[in-house]
């Protein structure tokens, strides 16, 4: 398997370290090294290869949509405006319990990857999964995919990778059309 590598760096330009650092501070963290690193070299940059599958639980994966970055670029793709968990999916009751979390992605169906500030993993939020009636709600929406930033990204797959027939694949393109058409989202055929 090749290297996964940024195919474009800084698409709304680059970020200083200065920058990443007020940041931190504005927002009382620091952002694990690796993940510090991307910023400061592809601040938003895609990946060639950008699918995820669990080692863990094979039936949770999906791929990397919109990197987020530090910039004034479009809105969706800032990490000044998305970078909190509690402010998606109307989560803003479970705040406190998800400081902790720090999403950096999106994907096609609109999960959410994090960075876990305290343990320096990635996890992937399935707004799917949230138990609204249970006692822990969010026990099984958040699903732990790589001990570091580093590792998730070296552990991506091309699509001909994640699946094993074209079959497999075309199945997963009409899920995602489905799940974007529900969700009231324009349909584009195009990589973005």
């Amino acid at each position: 398997m090749s290297k996964n590598f940024v195919v474009n760096s800084n698409p709304y330009g680059a970020v200083t370290l200065e920058n990443v650092l007020a940041f931190e501070k504005l927002n009382r963290f620091v952002l694990p090294d690796d993940y510090r690193h991307y910023l400061l070299h592809h601040n938003g940059g895609k990946f060639s290869r950008r699918d995820f599958v669990s080692k863990s639980e094979p039936d949770v994966d999906g791929d990397v949509h919109h990197m987020l970055g530090l910039h004034q670029g479009p809105e969706h793709a800032r990490l000044q405006e998305g970078f909190r968990l509690s402010k998606y999916y109307d989560l803003d009751e479970f705040s406190m319990s998800l400081d902790r979390y720090f999403v950096f992605a999106d994907t096609s169906t609109g999960s959410l990857l994090l960075l876990d500030l305290k343990t320096k993993g990635v996890s992937v939020f399935q707004p799917e999964d949230v138990e609204h009636e249970s006692s822990e709600p969010l026990r099984h929406a958040i699903h732990a995919l790589s001990d570091s930033f580093t590792h998730f990204v070296e552990d991506l797959v091309s699509h001909n990778e994640t699946y094993s027939s074209a079959d497999e694949l075309e199945e997963f393109k009409k899920t995602v059309r489905q799940a974007r058409l529900e969700a009231g989202w324009s349909i584009n055929d195009g990589n973005d």
